[in-house]
C-alpha cells in the first residue's frame, strides 16, 4: 500500500513528462518530412491571399513520385475567392482540392508545406464541397 502511495506522487510529472515527449514526437516528424521532401517555410498572413507555387500532395508524393503534379493555386480578396474546378472524371480535382486544403492545414499546425512557395491567409476553417458521397 505504501508502494502505491509514493507512485502515485510521481504521476503528475510523469503526465508533464509524456506531454513534453509527444510534443516533441511531433516536431521531429515535422521536421524529417520537411528536410526529405523539400518542404518551404509557408508566410502566413491577415490579407486572405493564397498563393501556392508549384504545391504537391503529400500522400501521392510518397506514394508514386512519377505520377506526383505540381500545382499552382492562386485566390486573391476581391479577385479570385471562389474556385470551380471541372473536368473529367478521374481527372485530378479532387486531389488538386485536398492538396491545397492539406498545404493549408499543414501550415497552421506548424509544419512546412508541399510546395516551392506558399503564402497562406491565416484560416478558421477550411470548406470544400469534394464529391457526391464524400462526408
Amino acid at each position: 500500500m505504501k508502494v502505491l502511495e509514493i507512485a502515485s506522487t510521481y504521476y503528475p510529472l510523469l503526465e508533464n513528462v509524456s506531454m513534453l515527449i509527444s510534443k516533441l514526437d511531433v516536431l521531429a516528424a515535422f521536421a524529417q518530412v520537411s528536410v526529405n521532401q523539400q518542404y518551404v517555410k509557408p508566410a502566413l498572413n491577415n490579407e486572405r491571399r493564397l498563393n501556392l507555387t508549384e504545391s504537391r500532395h503529400p500522400l501521392i508524393e510518397v506514394m508514386d513520385p512519377d505520377s506526383c503534379i505540381s500545382n499552382n493555386c492562386i485566390m486573391l480578396p476581391g479577385k479570385s475567392t471562389l474556385n470551380i474546378i471541372t473536368g473529367p472524371n478521374m481527372g485530378g480535382k479532387s486531389t488538386f482540392i485536398r492538396q491545397v486544403a492539406t498545404c493549408i492545414l499543414l501550415a497552421h499546425i506548424g509544419c512546412f508545406v508541399p510546395a516551392s512557395k506558399a503564402e497562406i491567409p491565416l484560416t478558421d476553417c477550411i470548406i470544400a464541397r469534394v464529391g457526391a458521397s464524400d462526408h
